[in-house]
């Protein structure tokens, strides 16, 4: 996945709405700061990915509980 994509993904995001667009302009915004990251030090997926998933799962859980049962039904 390169930088194009990613920016792609993101404007794409702007056009839905709801919790899910939120998570989804968030995993950019992490994908590109990822891609930064590695690009710069060398590290490695398996070093940057469980840290991404927590952040991910404790944003997605941020948002508002009513938005996440409409998700659910």
């Amino acid at each position: 996945m390169n930088i194009l994509n990613i920016i792609s993904l993101y404007l794409a995001a702007i056009l839905i709405s709801g919790p899910l667009a939120i998570i989804c302009r968030q995993l950019c915004v992490y994908l590109f700061c990822c891609l930064n990251l590695i690009y710069a030090t060398k590290l490695n997926w398996h070093i940057l990915l469980p840290t991404l998933l927590d952040k991910l799962l404790i944003d997605y859980k941020t948002i508002n509980n009513s938005s996440l049962r409409m998700i659910v039904l």
